[in-house]
């Protein structure tokens, strides 16, 4: 897979959102690769490109992904720290094979600083024997390993008030038998960002660039728990049609009882005949007492919502666009795409 993010929504639920007029938002690039067809699904300030390919059109997906990557949005690169990117992002592989780095301490518990001192940038670093690692400050390792009792535990109350933003950057992140991963970020003031190194580090179940559990049947003793900001909802649908130079709009519900707030980015869906049309994203630079949203820029096209009640006033059917929040406090995200080549 090429760079992209996996939003946490705030029920701690994992999603892609492989929904027709949703995946045009939610996501960098998808790529299904199954030796047998590729798709390609990109949008940037609006702008909604996709491509699907075959088999024998490797080269012209290779050809475009530049164009395709242009027209793209990801949210580590448009809002992520810029230590991580600096740090992290498209670093050349590690020459070496990494050394591996049982980290110890003389108490129950430590901080993600002291395990940067022990481990390094460049070896594998292992959480194991009831030592729980607290997340006080960004981490990188080449590569993670949680397990037998090890564990990560990543809060509100370990993430200091005086920094926004807390990173994770590996080649790999497994949480084997015995191991757990805790995030829990409620605070909207406060990010969590894990990235997925293209560094060569390879784990022998999980393989490469990858953040996962490893466990044998019948084991229970691995966890992983993700959770961002809570909100109620993470959509809703437009409650006015929104027309083409208007910077406001009204959704059925109320955006700060969904939990929406002021910065987030939101997308709209088109509501042209026959999946044509354009979708847009915005940001919300206020909400108003009675839930209408002034937005960042003004609606370069027009977005209906119309209600149809049947004559006999039994029934009502509501078509309207959609208006999904894409921001979340807690995103994974990774390198950018490199050619594997797939053998027939």
């Amino acid at each position: 897979l090429r760079g992209f993010d996996l939003l946490i929504t705030g029920n701690g639920r994992l999603q892609f959102l492989l929904v027709h007029k949703i995946i045009r938002y939610k996501m960098k690039s998808l790529q299904i690769y199954s030796c047998f067809f590729l798709y390609s699904a990109a949008v940037k300030n609006g702008t909604y490109a996709f491509s699907k390919y075959t088999q024998s059109q490797t080269q012209d997906y290779v050809q475009d992904f530049s164009d395709l990557m242009a027209k793209s949005y990801t949210m580590v690169d448009a809002e992520g720290p810029q230590d991580l990117l600096a740090q992290c992002k498209n670093l050349p592989k590690q020459a070496e094979p990494p050394g591996v780095v049982v980290v110890s301490s003389a108490s129950e518990t430590i901080s993600s600083s002291e395990v940067q001192g022990q481990c390094g940038s460049s070896s594998t670093c292992v959480i194991e024997g009831a030592l729980t690692l607290t997340m006080n400050s960004s981490l990188k390792v080449h590569s993670l390993i949680i397990r037998d009792g090890g564990k990560v535990l990543w809060t509100d109350e370990t993430h200091p008030l005086d920094k926004d933003h807390i990173w994770l950057c590996a080649g790999y992140v497994a949480v084997e038998s015995g191991g757990s991963f805790q995030l829990n970020q409620q605070h909207g003031g406060k990010n969590a960002w894990i990235y997925i190194m293209n560094n060569g580090a390879y784990h022998p179940t999980l393989k490469s660039r990858s953040f996962g559990s490893v466990g044998v049947e019948g084991d229970t003793g691995v966890m992983i728990d993700i959770q961002g900001r809570d909100m109620q909802r993470t959509w809703s649908l437009l409650a006015e049609p929104l027309t083409t130079g208007s910077n406001e709009l009204k959704v059925l519900h109320q955006p700060l009882g969904m939990g929406w707030k002021i910065g987030d980015r939101i997308a709209i869906a088109p509501t042209d005949d026959r999946s044509t049309g354009e979708g847009q994203s915005f940001k919300i630079e206020r909400i108003a007492d009675d839930g209408t949203i002034t937005l960042n820029i003004n609606s370069n096209f027009d977005h209906g919502a119309e209600a149809f009640i049947s004559p006999n006033s039994e029934e009502a059917t509501f078509r309207s666009a959609e208006v999904i929040n894409l921001s979340r406090n807690v995103v994974i995200s990774g390198d950018d795409f490199e050619e594997v080549y797939c053998d027939p």
